[in-house]
C-alpha cells in the first residue's frame, strides 16, 4: 500500500488515472525554479528547497488535493476557503466586502458624491438637448436581501449612513434621473417566487435578470416618447437544482470544492419579446 501511495503521483502524471477539473477563480501561478545539482547548491540546501517547490507546482494531483482540502474545510468547519466569504445562518455564501458596504464601512466622501452627481446632471441635460435620454441604474448588493441571516456582529452595525443612501439623496438633490432597483426588488421580494440572489452566486439570479430587464424596458418606454422598446413577457421556463446557468454558481465555482453543494431550486423563465414599434431610428444612440 505504501508503495502504491508513493508511486501514484507518477502514474497519474503518465496515465491520467483521475480526471481533474481545473481550478476556478483568481490565483497566482508560480513558475518553477530549477536549480542545478552541485556541491554548493546541495550544501546550502537551495537544490533541495527548489526541487521540493518544483514538485509541489508540478504535482499531477494538485487540483484534486486543493479541492479535497477545501471540501473538508467547508463541510466540517462551515468555512469557505476563498478569501472574503462567510456562510450565513441559512447556508448562503456571502461576500464580506458587500456587507461592509451595507453597514457603511466604505463611505465615499459626501462632497465627492455631490460633485459626481452635479457632473451627471450636466451630462444628462446636455444629452437631453440632443434628444438622447440618459439615466442611472442603481443595483443592489446581495446582503440587502439577506439582512436577517447576517451574523449579529454585522446586524448590530447596520446603519442608514451608507453609500446607497447618500447617492440616492444626491440624485434627488440635483434632480438626476435614476431607477432604483434595490427599492423595486425589495418591494417585489415577496412576489418573486424564486431567489433574487442564489445562495452560491454573488450576482442576480437568471430569473431576477429577466424580471429586471422587463421592468427596465417598461421604464424606458414610459420615460421617453422617441423610442418604444419591445414588450417583454415572462412565461414559466426551466426549473433546476443543478444545471445552473450564467453566474448563478460563480461563488461555488471559486470555492473549488469536490462536490456541487447547492440544493436550491432556480428558475429560468421563457422570455417572449413582442413586437417593436420604433419611432426613431436613432435607437443606438
Amino acid at each position: 500500500m505504501f508503495i502504491v501511495i508513493i508511486a501514484f503521483p507518477h502514474l497519474q502524471k503518465s496515465f491520467k488515472i483521475i480526471e481533474q477539473k481545473p481550478l476556478k477563480g483568481a490565483f497566482t501561478r508560480k513558475k518553477p525554479k530549477k536549480t542545478l545539482l552541485s556541491f554548493e547548491s546541495w550544501s546550502k540546501s537551495t537544490y533541495q528547497k527548489d526541487t521540493e517547490s518544483d514538485l509541489k507546482i508540478k504535482n499531477p494531483l494538485k487540483s484534486t488535493a486543493i479541492r479535497l482540502i477545501n471540501q473538508f474545510q467547508y463541510s466540517l468547519l462551515n468555512s469557505p476557503s476563498s478569501k472574503g466569504l462567510f456562510v450565513t445562518e441559512n447556508g448562503t455564501i456571502m461576500p464580506t466586502h458587500y456587507v461592509k458596504s451595507l453597514i457603511g464601512e466604505d463611505l465615499v466622501p459626501l462632497d465627492s458624491i455631490d460633485n459626481t452627481m452635479r457632473m451627471a446632471k450636466f451630462v444628462q441635460d446636455s444629452l437631453e438637448k440632443r434628444g438622447i435620454k440618459l439615466f442611472f441604474l442603481i443595483a443592489p448588493g446581495k446582503p440587502s436581501f439577506n439582512i436577517n441571516q447576517l451574523p449579529n456582529y454585522y446586524k448590530s452595525q447596520l446603519s442608514n449612513n451608507n453609500n446607497y443612501k447618500q447617492f440616492i439623496e444626491s440624485c434627488k438633490k440635483y434632480k438626476v434621473d435614476y431607477i432604483d432597483f434595490k427599492k423595486i426588488l425589495l418591494e417585489k421580494k415577496g412576489s418573486i417566487e424564486y431567489p433574487i440572489f442564489p445562495k452560491f452566486g454573488v450576482h442576480w439570479s437568471g430569473n431576477t435578470v429577466a424580471h429586471v430587464t422587463k421592468n427596465l424596458f417598461q421604464y424606458i418606454n414610459h420615460s421617453t416618447i422617441d423610442v418604444e422598446l419591445p414588450k417583454i413577457e415572462l412565461l414559466p421556463g426551466n426549473k433546476t437544482v443543478k444545471d445552473y446557468r450564467f453566474t448563478d454558481y460563480d461563488i461555488g465555482e471559486s470555492m473549488n470544492l469536490l462536490f456541487f453543494e447547492s440544493e436550491e431550486t432556480l428558475h429560468y423563465p421563457k422570455v417572449i419579446v413582442n413586437g417593436v414599434n420604433q419611432k426613431n431610428q436613432n435607437l443606438s444612440e
